[in-house]
């Protein structure tokens, strides 16, 4: 998370590129993001829960994501409940959702499924 890292981002993504993974760095604020992409972050997840707080928030994922070059894959994280939310983030400019709750509680192929009409 770049929030905790700080200064030590770019050299943990390059480390993780090293060893042949492709990093995912999530962030929730417009610094975060900012500092994602200077430390070359091509796969940044948009955290729609402040952590701080753990209240969750869609419109930041919508707020953020215009700020990102074309070419980062943004993954809408958290607050994904239904298919509008799915959709909402989609048409927000994400490329893949990270969905929990929605999914674990209950019958998960049900849940799925019906989050992926």
């Amino acid at each position: 998370i770049a929030r905790f890292v700080g200064e030590d981002l770019p050299a943990l993504v390059e480390a993780a590129r090293d060893r042949g993974f492709q990093p995912l760095v999530e962030v929730h604020t417009r610094e975060e993001l900012t500092a994602a992409l200077a430390a070359g972050a091509d796969i940044v997840g948009i955290n729609n829960r402040d952590l701080g707080k753990l209240e969750v928030d869609l419109g930041t994922f919508e707020e953020l994501a215009p700020e990102a070059p074309e070419d980062v894959l943004l993954v809408a994280e958290s607050g994904v409940q239904t298919v509008d939310d799915a959709r909402r983030m989609r048409e927000a400019g994400a490329d893949a959702l990270l969905v929990g709750t929605a999914i674990m509680d209950g019958d998960v192929r049900q849940s799925t499924e019906t989050l992926t009409q």
